[in-house]
């Protein structure tokens, strides 16, 4: 049976004269050794060569392998050269990519969707704009998710820097490689130069706070070639994982981190993409709208309230005047007490409110077009006391890690099952 994680691999277009290529993380390996800044640790005296994948599994949940203290860096012995090493790997060499498969994202009730979240590793990060010192690093990890519906590709997030973006196949930044006259479900996807960012379009890509990236047709990346697909992050707590990924379980850095400015990061399992991609806005459902979701994250123990940016543009919804808003994944005794708003302008430190104190079936005319926008203000007010519980304590109350916010056009005659 054919590997769906092969049909929907992107062709990648490096930058013209791209200095800095993609690797296999097996090739990478080979040529670093694994460093610590502490070297009172039980596993001996550092740096440690050869590097391997049993050797990263070792660093995984202990207390000597903190992800500020163990690192890779490259080999410098004569037989490798770091130079050598930055530059990554002939693309005629078929660097692999790696492809976490992701079922139902939207729910254990939306079976028909899946998503394939596909990780690049690059060996060296370059120069951005002016300064080195707020770009270049070792141990570049980049990623886009393709999302499917019975087999078909919908949408696909292109992750960068400053934020990325879901785009749909209704939206024409979104292109397909086509083979022969015939177009295929690989969706293009353009390497920013010497960053790496994705981005579904050629030219300047502006970043907010950070250099422009650009991007063009340079030599062409053909992932399919070699994808290798990685495990949920839950099974490789066990001793039955494939002992060739153990690197990752690796919580150190993938590259040497003397650059104080700019950290070198982690590997895909410590992501929180890893589990889901981050922006979730969708557009699958019959007759247009998305879901948007705000959850209780708990990361290294602690919790934090977050909610995915989203935007309107591309949805089949944003020339609606009139949109429905409701909940999913909040039990039915609590839903009368939940109010939120939409804000926007986050990323410019420019709050604003678009509606405040929505509740389920509210319906509003403001500024279904907002860029950037996101749910914030959500509250539950118990209505036998009038006390109120905001950001974690919310979901506390009512007992769940994650609310879905839904929107659909009011003209369209949908039926929304809660989870």
């Amino acid at each position: 049976m054919a590997d769906p994680a092969l049909d929907f691999a992107p062709l990648v277009y490096l930058y013209p004269n791209e200095k800095y290529h993609p690797s296999s993380v097996e090739w990478y390996m080979e040529r670093t050794e694994l460093n610590r800044r502490d070297q009172t640790v039980p596993l001996g005296k550092y740096p440690l060569s050869p590097v391997d994948a049993q050797m990263l599994s070792r660093y995984w949940n202990s207390e000597w392998a903190v992800s500020d203290k163990c690192f890779l860096q490259p080999l410098d012995d004569g037989t490798h050269d770091p130079a050598v090493t930055k530059q990554g790997q002939s693309l005629d060499d078929h660097p692999a990519v790696y492809c976490l498969k992701i079922l139902s994202p939207l729910g254990d009730t939306v079976t028909d969707v899946t998503d394939y979240e596909y990780w690049f590793f690059y060996p060296y990060n370059g120069q951005i704009g002016p300064s080195s010192t707020l770009s270049e690093h070792w141990g570049d990890w980049e990623r886009i998710t393709v999302r499917t519906k019975n087999n078909n590709v919908e949408a696909v997030y292109f992750a960068a820097h400053s934020g990325g973006k879901w785009v749909t196949t209704q939206d024409d930044d979104l292109t397909f490689w086509v083979d022969g006259g015939t177009e295929t479900q690989h969706p293009v996807v353009y390497s920013a130069s010497n960053s790496h960012a994705s981005y579904p379009t050629t030219g300047t890509q502006v970043r907010d706070r950070l250099p422009d990236d650009k991007t063009d047709k340079g030599s062409p990346w053909q992932t399919w070639k070699k994808v290798v697909n990685i495990p949920p992050r839950e099974t490789l707590a066990g001793d039955d994982y494939d002992p060739a990924l153990g690197w990752l379980r690796f919580e150190g850095r993938w590259g040497s981190t003397d650059n104080v400015a700019v950290t070198s990061p982690s590997g895909p399992a410590y992501h929180r993409q890893y589990v889901r991609e981050n922006p979730v806005a969708t557009y699958f459902l019959d007759g247009g709208g998305f879901y948007v979701y705000c959850s209780l994250a708990i990361t290294d123990g602690n919790e934090r309230n977050s909610s995915s940016d989203f935007s309107l543009k591309g949805s089949g919804v944003a020339d609606k005047p009139n949109l429905r808003w409701s909940l999913s994944n909040v039990p039915a005794i609590y839903l009368e007490g939940v109010t939120w708003s939409i804000d926007n302008d986050r990323n410019n430190a420019v709050d604003q409110n678009v509606f405040k104190g929505v509740k389920v079936g509210s319906v509003t005319t403001g500024d279904t077009g907002t860029q950037n926008a996101y749910i914030a203000d959500l509250t539950y007010t118990d209505p036998e006391n009038d006390d109120m519980f905001t950001k974690n304590d919310f979901f506390k109350k009512i007992g769940v890690n994650e609310v879905w916010v839904i929107a659909t056009p009011t003209d369209a005659q949908i039926t929304i099952q809660k989870s």
